[in-house]
């Protein structure tokens, strides 16, 4: 062997080993044959950056930003403008983080829609408000029209507000469940704040819109606060207890009308 040869050899073997050589291949290939079981909360987030982020190591950029927002979830829900600031980030990964929480709101919204609509039991509609309300940043309002069966006719949300309150407008309120045929209403708000009873200011609300309702002959059934994953029935002065998909079953709790 030459002298250059045997120069070349050892400089290979004293170059350092990429720890981190495969990684990316062996983190695919585990979601690929098991999904995320076994994964940990980084490990998520480090594989969906790997898409966003090529040929770099996105490990401790996945440790900053849970440290930085706190989880999973907060990560996907932060501000974008946010996001890109943290270093090792920029504007096409926090994009394409936000764009993961989007689709899941939009995925889940669909699904919810596609559901047999018969909400005949206030489990049944705290369930659904919980799906479509739990875990959002803006204060919602949404008007749940029902016939008089129990089945919903529709679900429209007629108010989002940035920060914790929503105004309740009667108006939109009424418009909604007449121009939706309805024979029963069911109203369903989100606290961001994640107090789950109700404030002086829903109370209020509360009475002015039943009120208005019954001129128009339409029976108010509820109105719902989601907070927290809990859903609290305000007339009932109670928190409900929201049953899971496999156990509520076909077969009604309660009709409502």
């Amino acid at each position: 062997m030459s002298t250059a040869d045997e120069k070349k050899r050892q400089a290979a073997d004293e170059k350092p080993q990429n720890v981190h050589a495969g990684h990316r291949g062996r983190m695919k290939k585990r979601y690929m044959e098991n999904g995320l079981e076994g994964f940990a909360e980084h490990e998520i987030l480090e594989l969906l950056l790997m898409y966003a982020i090529p040929q770099k190591n996105v490990n401790p950029l996945a440790h900053d930003l849970l440290d930085i927002f706190g989880s999973l979830s907060k990560v996907l829900r932060a501000d974008r403008k946010l996001l890109a600031q943290v270093k090792g980030m920029g504007e096409t990964s926090a994009t394409m983080l936000g764009l993961v929480e989007d689709i899941m709101q939009y995925v889940e919204k669909q699904r919810i829609e596609e559901e047999p609509a018969a909400q005949s039991t206030i489990s049944n509609a705290a369930r659904y408000c919980l799906k479509r309300l739990n875990g959002l940043t803006n204060e919602t309002l949404l008007v749940l029209s029902l016939n008089d069966t129990g089945t919903m006719l529709r679900c429209d949300e007629v108010g989002s507000e940035r920060g914790s309150e929503v105004s309740f407008s009667v108006q939109s309120i009424c418009r909604s469940a007449i121009l939706n045929g309805a024979a029963n209403v069911i109203l369903a708000h989100n606290h961001p704040s994640g107090i789950v009873t109700p404030s002086a200011e829903d109370i209020s609300a509360t009475k002015d819109i039943e009120n208005a309702l019954s001129v128009l002959g339409i029976n108010f059934i509820d109105h719902l606060i989601v907070a927290n994953g809990e859903v609290y029935s305000l007339l009932r002065n109670t928190k409900v207890i929201v049953k899971s998909d496999t156990e509520s079953g076909s077969s009604p709790e309660r009709k409502i009308g």
